[in-house]
């Protein structure tokens, strides 16, 4: 009997132990537009947050002498940050840069709270570049907008670059407008174009850069999230003779946050702890009376 009593003694004891060692559901939420006011949930007291910055917009052309830049990649940045259950904070999703005329426009910025708190920065848009004439030489275009810069985000756990836009060139009825920076990823900088193409970055296929145009074509949007744009290249009619006409830019990507948490269970740790409290009971009570049996 006395056996019987210590084995279930044991028992109990291990059950509570377990108990206390168990681990709670971790949920992960994902914004891709601006939320205002989103709730902590109930016994959420801290959570990681990852951002991605917009890509910014290729660069259109006016014409067919000129060869814009691509857009810059959006950056990325994590932290954990404490919060209290029920407080209401902004989500911002970074809106990617348009490649439309006349000029292209920088990528949105992520952040969460506050820009102060935390925040990833968003592409640049690229650049219309220099105007040549129908005699001129080859030569390059427009410079590509720069990636979402490290240095302008906030993380305390970790931030990255975006990749830049490139370069274009121009060249009579040839040439092509730049192509798209990638974005960041979440352990490594976005890549940068180096020609037409859009940059392949650390999150690819997601995330790339848009290509650039050739002769005569619109650029490519950047991928999801943010990509940088390719640049646009102008077209000029030769047969028949018409009017120089424009070419737009890719836009730039969205950002993107996605917010990660692990509620904690208000009843664990009490539950768990009586059945721990009854176990050692249980055992102080069988080895009392072992002992007073002895005497």
């Amino acid at each position: 009997m006395k056996k019987q009593l210590f084995i279930n003694c044991l028992a109990i004891g291990m059950v509570a132990w377990l108990g206390t060692n168990t681990q709670a559901q971790t949920i992960s939420q994902t914004f891709t537009t601006t939320t205002i006011g989103w709730v902590v949930p109930a016994n959420v007291y801290q959570i990681y947050v990852e951002a991605w910055g917009a890509g910014g917009g290729g660069a259109p052309t006016d014409g067919p002498f000129v060869a814009p830049g691509g857009g810059g990649g959006g950056a990325y940045a994590k932290s954990l940050i404490a919060v209290t259950p029920g407080q209401a904070m902004d989500i911002e999703v970074g809106v990617g840069g348009t490649g439309g005329q006349p000029t292209a426009s920088d990528g949105g910025n992520s952040w969460v709270i506050d820009p102060s708190v935390f925040l990833a920065e968003g592409g640049k848009a690229g650049d219309h570049g220099p105007t040549y004439g129908l005699l001129s030489s080859p030569g390059p275009g427009g410079d590509g907008g720069s990636g979402g810069s490290a240095l302008a985000s906030l993380g305390n756990i970790a931030v990255y670059s975006g990749g830049d836009g490139a370069q274009g060139f121009w060249s009579l009825a040839g040439g092509y407008g730049g192509g798209g920076g990638s974005v960041a990823g979440d352990a490594a900088a976005g890549v940068s174009a180096t020609d037409r193409l859009g940059a392949n970055g650390p999150l690819s296929p997601d995330g790339d850069g848009g290509d650039g145009a050739t002769y005569g074509n619109n650029g490519d949007p950047g991928i999801f999230p943010g990509g940088g744009g390719g640049a646009g290249r102008g077209f000029q009619p030769l047969i028949p003779p018409g009017p120089a006409e424009t070419r737009d830019g890719g836009d730039g990507a969205d950002g993107l946050v996605i917010i990660t948490y692990t509620p904690t269970d208000p009843m664990a740790v009490p539950i768990s702890s009586w059945a721990l409290f009854i176990g050692i009971g249980l055992i102080a009570t069988f080895m009392f009376v072992r002992f007073r049996n002895m005497a």
